[in-house]
């Protein structure tokens, strides 16, 4: 019953990225998700193409996912880094409080 449901939750899509049709299945819910990663890998390609027109079709999908890479990994790190960083302010600010009373 459960991979009868995880089937039901799952469908097809076809994504068009630097002109290659991509099927995949996926959830419902996360189809958002991949339309606007198709734009926005499209959009790089784009630029890229535009930027360095000499190059190959392969050196500008390399760079489109490089910078996607560096992208996440800001993304990763901004998101993880705060409220550790926060968590340990305050915990600065209870240990000085404490200290000085």
């Amino acid at each position: 019953m459960n991979g009868e449901r995880m089937k039901e939750d799952k469908f097809k899509i076809h994504v068009n990225v630097g002109g290659f049709r991509l099927p995949l299945d996926i959830s419902r819910d996360e189809e958002a998700i991949y339309r606007d990663a198709e734009k926005t890998v499209n959009a790089l390609l784009a630029r890229y193409q535009q930027r360095h027109d000499q190059r190959s079709a392969e050196e500008i999908f390399m760079l489109t996912a490089y910078q996607l890479a560096v992208a996440l990994q800001r993304q990763a790190r901004h998101t993880s880094a705060d409220p550790v960083e926060r968590k340990l302010r305050q915990l600065s600010e209870e240990v000085d409080r404490l200290l000085s009373e």
